[in-house]
């Protein structure tokens, strides 16, 4: 008999939780598992829908929450779904714990009645959380914890993290890192063409959400000295958030409007990898980030902040750089030592990165964990 699994969704946009949400309803055997999606209402989980309208997956929806402490709507409607569906599995798929009260609160009077996974995508930084509001999280956690089953981290620093912070249990936590679907693809300048550079332009990517946790401030600083050096670099920002007005503001103030270039969220990233020559991510800290995979796929050369799960993907020399985070000499370095000996150095890192990718972060050699786990799982 199949088993029957809700995956629940309270997210608002389509980033790299979704994009992993997205291949976890593609690659799961139907054969095994009756999948239901419950998402939220937003207009930005369309581009999710979109991508599984033909993958065998039925989705209900639910109103967002309008408040993330607590909305009795979000948990009454939520409600209403697990009672209908009757799930064996209840699998939710969070950024991070702190923000997912409506959806556990929804969860709470069907006590021990289906397993419940919680897939963490990130151990949130504590450092600018007040003391009374750090204890309600840590209240919190201790609450739900009771609830779930398993948690899933995305990496070990991440889980080292959870158990340090909130006293979990080992045995109640599994790492499934991150993984994507593996496509080869031939150079192309698309993208290059698209925005009028030259070809002797370097083009530099980040991809993103604007928030202070990605780090884009150091990355600026960096650049403000490296175009001093080096006269035909171009840096591309995707993604959206908001600090981005901040940011525009530095950066007119740096006189690099030149030299950066914000495109907002974009679907075509492979036309915009394909068409670039390095990838940096300067986080502060993370879970671990699709974005650097979907880089290594392009056989990219990576610089990344040393934090989480960037250091559990790259090999610092081997398969691209890192650097401590909020280092502005630290990025610049890295930048520029990949400049200039770009020939050798990145044709050297590009192809250990989509060997390392290949070897083991490969989305269908991480399914069977997943389907493994599914079905050990009694409710």
């Amino acid at each position: 008999m199949k088993k029957s699994i809700l995956i629940i969704s309270d997210s608002t946009i389509f980033g790299g939780a979704e994009k992993n949400l997205y291949l976890l309803l593609k690659f799961l055997d139907k054969t095994k598992f009756n999948l239901t999606l419950a998402c939220t209402d937003s207009k930005g989980t369309e581009i999710l829908l979109d991508k599984i309208k033909d993958l065998k997956v039925k989705i209900v929806r639910f109103p967002a929450a309008r408040y993330r402490e607590f909305d009795i709507r979000t948990t009454y409607e939520l409600i209403k779904i697990i009672y209908n569906i009757e799930p064996d599995i209840v699998y939710v798929n969070f950024v991070h714990h702190y923000d997912c009260k409506p959806v556990m609160f929804s969860i709470f009077p069907f006590f021990r009645k289906f397993a419940v996974i919680a897939a963490e995508q990130l151990v949130p930084n504590e450092d600018e959380v007040n003391i009374f509001k750090r204890k309600l999280n840590h209240l919190w956690i201790y609450i739900i914890d009771k609830y779930i089953t398993i948690f899933i981290m995305v990496s070990n620093k991440n889980k080292e993290t959870f158990i340090n912070k909130f006293h979990i249990k080992n045995k109640k936590i599994k790492v499934i890192k991150n993984s994507i679907e593996i496509k080869r693809f031939k150079k192309n300048n698309i993208f290059r063409k698209e925005m009028n550079f030259k070809k002797e332009d370097r083009i530099i990517v980040t991809i993103a959400r604007l928030t202070s946790q990605k780090g884009h401030i150091y990355l600026i600083k960096a650049i403000k000295k490296l175009v001093k050096k080096y006269r035909d670099l171009k840096f591309i920002f995707v993604g959206e958030g908001e600090i981005e007005f901040i940011l525009k503001k530095i950066i007119k103030e740096y006189f690099l409007d030149n030299k950066i270039f914000f495109l907002g969220f974009r679907e075509d990233i492979d036309n915009i990898l394909n068409s670039s020559d390095i990838f940096i991510l300067p986080s502060l800290y993370e879970g671990l980030p699709l974005s650097i995979l979907e880089a290594m796929e392009h056989s990219l050369p990576v610089i990344a902040t040393n934090v989480d799960g960037n250091a559990e993907v790259i090999q610092d020399k081997y398969n691209g750089y890192l650097v401590k985070k909020k280092s502005v000499n630290g990025l610049y370095n890295s930048i520029s030592k990949l400049l200039d000996n770009y020939d050798i150095e990145s044709q050297y890192l590009g192809c250990n990165a989509f060997l390392t990718l290949k070897k083991d972060f490969n989305i269908k050699k991480n399914i069977k964990i997943f389907e493994e786990l599914f079905l050990s799982l009694n409710s």
